[in-house]
């Protein structure tokens, strides 16, 4: 009979836990990867909002290029399923163009309340 398999945690002084895990689980219940709670990404939202706030626009639609860079490998995780990540690849799709209308004829023309409307109306597209 084979062995119960074993938490893949190492404490820091090197010792591994023998705690078993979940069936499809790595970790035992007291090392599993804990999701941050939604005060916490609220609250990170938010300063990100302020630091957005004061950066010119170019800026501004490089940092929303670089995140949807960083989150391309969603559309790619066969784990996560086909409706969710066919959406996120149109909104990926839909947002890109966005900053490339913005970026070319827009930009000059913005107010910062407009551009803030403009961000407000992006994100919704991406939920």
């Amino acid at each position: 009979m084979p062995a119960a398999p074993e938490c893949a945690y190492f404490y820091r002084d090197g010792r591994h836990c023998r705690r078993i895990p979940a069936r499809t689980e790595s970790f035992c219940r007291a090392h599993r990867p804990r999701q941050p709670d939604e005060e916490a990404l609220n609250a990170e939202a938010i300063a990100y909002c302020r630091q957005l706030d004061n950066l010119p626009l170019a800026d501004v639609l490089d940092s929303l290029s670089e995140t949807i860079a960083a989150m391309s490998p969603i559309a790619e995780d066969a784990r996560i399923p086909y409706a969710v990540r066919a959406a996120f690849s149109r909104s990926s799709v839909a947002i890109t163009v966005a900053l490339d209308l913005v970026g070319s004829q827009y930009a000059p023309q913005l107010t910062p309340d407009q551009l803030t409307e403009l961000c407000d109306r992006m994100s919704a597209l991406a939920k």
